[in-house]
Protein backbone atom coordinates (compact mmCIF):
# COMPACT_ATOMS: atom_id res chain seq x y z
CA UNK A 1 0.00 0.00 0.00
CA UNK A 2 1.06 3.59 -0.37
CA UNK A 3 1.59 5.47 2.30
CA UNK A 4 1.88 9.62 1.08
CA UNK A 5 4.24 11.79 3.16
CA UNK A 6 3.99 13.58 4.92
CA UNK A 7 0.77 12.78 6.64
CA UNK A 8 -1.13 15.29 9.45
CA UNK A 9 -4.17 13.78 10.72
CA UNK A 10 -6.78 16.09 12.67
CA UNK A 11 -9.28 14.51 14.69
CA UNK A 12 -11.60 15.29 17.97
CA UNK A 13 -8.80 17.06 20.22
CA UNK A 14 -5.70 15.32 19.09
CA UNK A 15 -3.85 15.97 15.81
CA UNK A 16 -1.39 13.16 14.54
CA UNK A 17 2.12 14.28 13.12
CA UNK A 18 4.93 11.95 11.74
CA UNK A 19 7.64 11.49 13.81
CA UNK A 20 11.00 13.57 13.75
CA UNK A 21 14.48 13.54 14.82
CA UNK A 22 13.93 15.96 17.48
CA UNK A 23 11.18 13.89 18.76
CA UNK A 24 13.80 11.30 19.80
CA UNK A 25 14.00 12.71 23.57
CA UNK A 26 10.22 12.71 23.69
CA UNK A 27 10.00 9.35 22.49
CA UNK A 28 12.18 8.21 25.63
CA UNK A 29 9.99 9.87 27.70
CA UNK A 30 6.81 8.37 26.57
CA UNK A 31 7.76 5.35 25.89
CA UNK A 32 10.09 3.89 28.69
CA UNK A 33 7.57 3.19 31.09
CA UNK A 34 6.64 -0.23 32.72
CA UNK A 35 2.95 -0.56 31.32
CA UNK A 36 4.48 0.37 27.71
CA UNK A 37 6.63 -2.97 28.43
CA UNK A 38 4.70 -5.57 29.60
CA UNK A 39 1.79 -4.82 27.06
CA UNK A 40 3.51 -3.80 23.96
CA UNK A 41 6.46 -5.36 21.61
CA UNK A 42 8.60 -2.04 21.99
CA UNK A 43 11.92 -2.56 23.41
CA UNK A 44 12.63 -1.83 27.05
CA UNK A 45 14.53 0.08 28.38
CA UNK A 46 13.72 2.60 25.61
CA UNK A 47 16.65 4.86 25.98
CA UNK A 48 18.19 7.35 22.92
CA UNK A 49 19.53 4.14 21.03
CA UNK A 50 15.94 2.44 21.19
CA UNK A 51 14.51 5.05 19.90
CA UNK A 52 16.59 6.07 17.18
CA UNK A 53 15.86 2.22 16.36
CA UNK A 54 12.26 2.18 16.49
CA UNK A 55 12.53 5.60 14.00
CA UNK A 56 14.36 3.72 11.95
CA UNK A 57 12.22 1.04 12.00
CA UNK A 58 9.37 3.02 11.49
CA UNK A 59 10.33 4.56 8.43
CA UNK A 60 11.46 1.96 6.98
CA UNK A 61 8.40 0.04 7.50
CA UNK A 62 6.81 3.20 6.05
CA UNK A 63 8.97 2.92 2.83
CA UNK A 64 7.45 -0.42 2.66
CA UNK A 65 4.07 0.15 2.62
CA UNK A 66 3.71 -1.97 5.62
CA UNK A 67 3.02 0.59 8.49
CA UNK A 68 2.36 4.45 9.54
CA UNK A 69 3.44 5.71 12.60
CA UNK A 70 2.60 8.49 14.10
CA UNK A 71 2.98 11.09 16.97
CA UNK A 72 -0.30 11.62 19.38
CA UNK A 73 -0.43 15.25 19.92
CA UNK A 74 -2.77 17.83 21.05
CA UNK A 75 -1.49 20.70 18.71
CA UNK A 76 0.77 19.05 15.88
CA UNK A 77 3.74 19.88 18.15
CA UNK A 78 4.58 17.99 21.36
CA UNK A 79 4.12 14.26 21.38
CA UNK A 80 2.26 12.47 24.24
CA UNK A 81 2.24 9.10 22.54
CA UNK A 82 2.14 6.84 19.75
CA UNK A 83 -0.72 6.12 17.32
CA UNK A 84 -0.24 3.35 14.21
CA UNK A 85 -1.80 1.34 12.09
CA UNK A 86 -0.04 -1.47 10.05
CA UNK A 87 0.17 -4.88 8.31
CA UNK A 88 -2.36 -3.37 5.54
CA UNK A 89 -3.86 -6.45 3.60
CA UNK A 90 -6.84 -6.03 1.09
CA UNK A 91 -9.34 -3.90 2.66
CA UNK A 92 -8.06 -4.35 6.67
CA UNK A 93 -5.14 -3.50 8.90
CA UNK A 94 -3.90 -3.36 12.43
CA UNK A 95 -3.95 -0.56 14.64
CA UNK A 96 -2.19 0.01 18.15
CA UNK A 97 -1.43 2.73 20.23
CA UNK A 98 0.46 3.70 23.17
CA UNK A 99 0.05 6.80 25.45
CA UNK A 100 2.89 8.15 27.52
CA UNK A 101 2.00 7.62 31.19
CA UNK A 102 1.70 11.48 31.89
CA UNK A 103 -0.96 12.05 29.05
CA UNK A 104 -3.47 8.53 30.33
CA UNK A 105 -7.18 9.32 31.06
CA UNK A 106 -7.76 12.19 28.77
CA UNK A 107 -8.98 10.07 26.04
CA UNK A 108 -5.97 10.44 23.68
CA UNK A 109 -5.66 6.63 22.45
CA UNK A 110 -9.35 6.53 22.06
CA UNK A 111 -9.62 9.89 19.95
CA UNK A 112 -6.26 8.90 18.22
CA UNK A 113 -7.00 5.20 17.30
CA UNK A 114 -10.73 6.76 15.72
CA UNK A 115 -8.67 10.22 13.86
CA UNK A 116 -6.72 7.16 12.18
CA UNK A 117 -9.70 5.01 11.10
CA UNK A 118 -11.26 7.98 9.56
CA UNK A 119 -8.31 8.76 7.82
CA UNK A 120 -7.57 5.54 6.06
CA UNK A 121 -10.98 4.49 5.46
CA UNK A 122 -11.25 7.88 3.65
CA UNK A 123 -7.57 8.11 2.26
CA UNK A 124 -6.61 4.22 1.76
CA UNK A 125 -10.02 2.70 1.07
CA UNK A 126 -9.87 0.40 4.21
CA UNK A 127 -12.82 -1.14 5.61
CA UNK A 128 -11.88 -3.17 8.49
CA UNK A 129 -9.82 -2.61 11.41
CA UNK A 130 -8.37 -4.51 13.81
CA UNK A 131 -6.87 -4.46 17.33
CA UNK A 132 -4.85 -7.53 18.89
CA UNK A 133 -4.74 -6.66 23.16
CA UNK A 134 -3.77 -9.36 25.35
CA UNK A 135 -6.50 -10.31 27.93
CA UNK A 136 -4.83 -8.96 30.42
CA UNK A 137 -4.58 -5.70 29.27
CA UNK A 138 -7.90 -4.14 30.74
CA UNK A 139 -6.74 0.08 29.89
CA UNK A 140 -6.03 -1.14 26.19
CA UNK A 141 -9.67 -3.39 26.07
CA UNK A 142 -11.74 -0.29 27.62
CA UNK A 143 -10.27 1.73 24.59
CA UNK A 144 -11.10 -0.54 22.21
CA UNK A 145 -14.47 -0.87 23.82
CA UNK A 146 -15.16 3.02 23.67
CA UNK A 147 -13.63 3.59 19.95
CA UNK A 148 -16.86 0.75 19.02
CA UNK A 149 -14.78 -2.33 18.59
CA UNK A 150 -16.10 -5.62 19.60
CA UNK A 151 -14.11 -8.73 20.40
CA UNK A 152 -14.80 -11.29 17.93
CA UNK A 153 -14.92 -14.80 18.61
CA UNK A 154 -11.90 -15.63 16.97
CA UNK A 155 -9.10 -17.82 17.95
CA UNK A 156 -6.16 -16.01 20.17
CA UNK A 157 -3.23 -15.10 18.01
CA UNK A 158 0.08 -15.94 19.19
CA UNK A 159 3.01 -13.66 18.71
CA UNK A 160 6.91 -13.88 20.00
CA UNK A 161 7.28 -10.59 21.74
CA UNK A 162 10.49 -9.86 23.69
CA UNK A 163 11.31 -13.71 23.70
CA UNK A 164 8.26 -14.80 25.39
CA UNK A 165 4.95 -16.15 23.58
CA UNK A 166 2.42 -13.25 23.91
CA UNK A 167 -1.67 -14.10 23.16
CA UNK A 168 -4.03 -11.76 21.84
CA UNK A 169 -7.61 -10.85 21.57
CA UNK A 170 -8.80 -9.85 18.17
CA UNK A 171 -11.41 -7.01 18.38
CA UNK A 172 -12.94 -5.43 14.91
CA UNK A 173 -14.07 -2.52 13.46
CA UNK A 174 -16.07 -1.63 10.64
CA UNK A 175 -16.70 2.41 10.12
CA UNK A 176 -20.12 2.91 9.03
CA UNK A 177 -19.70 4.03 5.10
CA UNK A 178 -19.83 7.61 4.58
CA UNK A 179 -21.60 9.94 1.47
CA UNK A 180 -19.64 12.26 -0.03
CA UNK A 181 -19.20 15.17 1.85
CA UNK A 182 -20.06 13.91 5.20
CA UNK A 183 -17.41 15.01 7.71
CA UNK A 184 -15.00 12.82 10.01
CA UNK A 185 -15.52 12.00 13.30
Amino acid sequence: MHLPFPVLVHGDGVVLREWTDDDVPAMVALLDDPEIDQWTPIESPFDAGAAARYLARARARRSEGRALQLAVTTDGEAPLGEVLLFDPSGDSAELGYAIGPAHRGRGLARASVLALVDHAAAGYGLQRFLLRIPPGNAASRAVARSAGFELTRDPLVARAAKGRRVELETWSLRPPARSAGSAPR
